[in-house]
């Protein structure tokens, strides 16, 4: 705590020899990077630029306003996460606004966590320059600073504040209603297909205990499930007793299949099948029956919600910039576009289709030693899980289904000797890359000619 206090009695200081170095810097690869923030205030005076810093908690946030000479205007201070709370943060702000009469005001915060999602809203609605900083990098910075080993409130709003003055930050972007819509069905999809995964694990697994019989028969537990002998077998309800008495003949009648022939070779499979099954206590098995129609119900609801959502986002895709990606890259389907400007929002907002493919986690990791720069250390995996699972699963589909994306999957992997995952992750960039093209350039997709070599 007193290396807490330490800190905050000099951050002024602190800051303000850091903003002075970091102006001074003439690396021209910092300067690009900082350009639209450094456009922001350029011509404005350090005491005049108001800057708010947010470190926002479950039940509570603590904030901290400062000028950008690294002076603190009001000391850290609480406020909860009702209405309440937020008028006392405007109210704060708007006091030093008239005092140092502010030309202009930032607030930065991090973004993570639902927690902060509606405190995001409303600080985006109510002030024009609100900046959002990945938690990773209020992290580093404390690193960079040598504050090791201490968590409050207070150091990670000084690291914050730091990182807004020397613009470590990236600008919030309120998105148009419709892309918000795609997002938070593209989210919704993402997690229920894990949950519906998950549930398809546990029914396999009890299927495999129920009739462990046609479970070896078969290539895993998955492709049982998936069976149509094992589905008519879920109509039923029977124990492997009880179907062993009702006999061939009878268990075809009543198979719930419309076809005779298909009926008559389910039934063989399943008689013969179970004529070899050790039976375990029919009253065990009926009790795991029980159980396994209940997750197969909630199995099969989640299927139709998903079916549903996923019909809302075709048609949604289609009034954004993602309708003139549908059907332009074989193999990449309609679901798959919608996911990715559900994910992304707008790509109007991006400078390049770099800066999409930062986010996805494929990018390799890249270090700087004496002024030349480091490859071939993996990728960097931290970013938006869920870009980079859709961009492999493109890649991975667009491999087999376009001979431009498959020849440089050949060529990752014969001539430069690439792994497997770094030439998936390098059709994926390609596929990226192809993509915002598409949408800047308002064109269609064409492959270019692939060479012979």
């Amino acid at each position: 705590m007193e290396n807490a206090k330490y800190f905050l009695l000099y951050l002024p200081n602190i800051i303000a020899k850091v903003y002075n170095a970091h102006m001074q810097l003439h690396s021209q690869k910092l300067r690009i990077r900082n350009k639209k923030f450094y456009d922001e205030i350029r011509g404005i005076k350090k005491e005049k630029i108001l800057g708010v810093a947010v470190d926002w908690s479950k039940s509570f946030h603590k904030v901290m306003v400062f000028d950008f000479s690294g002076k603190i205007l009001v000391k850290p201070f609480e406020i909860d996460t009702l209405r309440k709370g937020y008028d006392k943060l405007l109210k704060a702000v708007q006091k030093q606004e008239r005092k140092i009469k502010a030309k202009k005001i930032f607030v930065v915060i991090e973004p993570s966590g639902s927690w902060a999602y509606s405190l995001i809203l409303n600080l985006g609605k109510d002030f024009e320059e609100l900046w959002l900083v990945n938690p990773y990098q209020t992290a580093s910075n404390r690193k960079e600073k040598m504050i090791i080993g201490l968590k409050t409130d207070d150091i990670d709003l000084c690291s914050l504040a730091d990182l807004l003055i020397r613009g470590e930050c990236y600008k919030y972007v309120k998105e148009k209603e419709i892309y918000t819509q795609l997002k938070i069905r593209t989210y919704w999809r993402h997690n229920k297909i894990e949950m519906r995964t998950r549930l398809l694990n546990q029914i396999c697994q009890r299927l495999g205990k129920v009739y462990p019989s046609v479970s070896v028969m078969q290539t895993g537990f998955r492709k049982v499930f998936d069976t149509a002998a094992f589905k008519c077998l879920m109509h039923l309800d029977k124990t492997p007793t009880e179907v062993l008495a009702l006999g061939k003949e009878r268990l075809k009648n009543i198979l719930p299949t419309k076809a005779i022939n298909v009926r008559s070779r389910h039934a063989s499979t399943i008689m013969t099948a179970f004529s070899k099954y050790l039976s375990p206590d029919d009253n065990i098995v009926k009790i795991e029956l029980e159980i396994l129609k209940k997750d197969i119900r909630i199995y099969e609801a989640i299927e139709a919600e998903i079916k549903v959502i996923e019909d809302e986002m075709t048609k949604l895709v289609n009034y954004t910039e993602g309708k003139y990606l549908l059907n332009q890259i074989s193999g990449i389907t309609d679901i798959m576009i919608a996911s990715y400007i559900g994910i992304i929002g707008s790509v109007n907002k991006y400078e390049n289709a770099k800066k999409i493919f930062s986010l996805s986690g494929l990018a390799p990791k890249i270090k700087e030693s004496g002024g030349k720069a480091i490859k071939g250390m993996g990728m960097i995996r931290k970013g938006n899980k869920y870009l980079g699972t859709l961009l492999f699963k493109m890649a991975r589909c667009a491999i087999f289904n376009e001979p431009y994306f498959y020849a440089h999957f050949i060529k990752m992997r014969k001539k430069k000797n690439k792994p497997y995952r770094k030439s998936i992750a390098s059709v994926a960039k390609k596929i990226n890359n192809t993509l915002f093209a598409i949408i800047r350039d308002k064109k269609p997709f064409s492959a270019p000619a692939i060479s012979a070599g």
